[in-house]
């Protein structure tokens, strides 16, 4: 038998824009947008004051969401985390449902 060298892994190594970048390349593309969007951004920081839950926290993917739909606008659902951490970080009077996030180091604010 003749050797054909290693054999091919199962994840090929693909690098596909806003996709697979890291979080400070995502996190600068999402501050681009809310620069080229301001009336989309301030939007979603409205929705977000004035739609918290019971817990008095806004989800943010409902605050994502609404500015899509009401906007037209394109949002990848994985901006989801920075936009909350961006939205606290200039409101910090605004409290969103949050996890830990790839986002954490990009952002001023602090779980």
């Amino acid at each position: 038998m003749r050797a054909c060298g290693p054999a091919p892994g199962n994840q090929t190594e693909m690098v596909i824009p806003g996709v697979n970048d890291g979080p400070s390349e995502v996190w600068e593309e999402m501050r681009d947008w809310t620069c080229r969007n301001f009336s989309a951004w301030c939007y979603y920081k409205e929705f977000a004051d004035l739609n918290r839950g019971p817990d008095g926290k806004a989800s943010p993917n409902e605050c994502l969401m609404a500015a899509r739909a009401r906007f037209k606008t394109s949002l990848p659902n994985a901006w989801a985390p920075a936009l909350a951490r961006l939205a606290r970080q200039e409101c910090p009077h605004l409290d969103f449902r949050m996890a830990k996030s790839m986002f954490d180091p990009c952002a001023e604010v602090r779980l």
